[in-house]
């Protein structure tokens, strides 16, 4: 990872607007994701950089499922919100670009179904330090 952070780094400063943030998005993104890229930043002495953004898809799941009284809000995988919204698996399963596909498609019903903009996204996402700070809480 010491050699990869400096070319993740790198790529996303080339495509990221100017003084703008960077929204990374992933199911579960707050137990695993985010965590598991802050620990690896800490772990080789990098910093996160202070304007990436973390949004977690699973809340937006449980609260879309919620709100209808589906029987499937324990049951928020992104292969069942694939099967809740008859989205067809491109590839197979749990390979990184199928995945990424997947909760591309679902997160734009999740947004559609919650009438969320882009900036509610954003006002719902966490900093590396709001999550470090929540883990130290729990």
């Amino acid at each position: 990872m010491k050699d990869l952070i400096p070319i993740l780094l790198q790529y996303v400063k080339s495509r990221q607007k100017p003084a703008g943030h960077v929204l990374f998005i992933a199911h579960n993104a707050r137990c695993f994701d985010a965590p598991f890229l802050i620990n690896e930043f800490g772990r080789c002495s990098f910093e996160v950089p202070t304007n990436w953004l973390f949004m977690d898809t699973l809340p937006l799941a449980r609260e879309v499922m919620k709100s209808r009284g589906s029987k499937l809000a324990s049951k928020t995988s992104l292969q069942a919100l694939r099967e809740h919204y008859e989205i067809s698996l491109v590839g197979s399963a749990h390979r990184a670009m199928s995945d990424v596909i997947s909760l591309s498609l679902i997160l734009q019903r999740l947004t559609f179904d919650l009438k969320l903009p882009v900036s509610g996204l954003v006002k719902r996402s966490l900093t590396a330090s709001d999550l470090i700070k929540l883990k130290k809480k729990n």
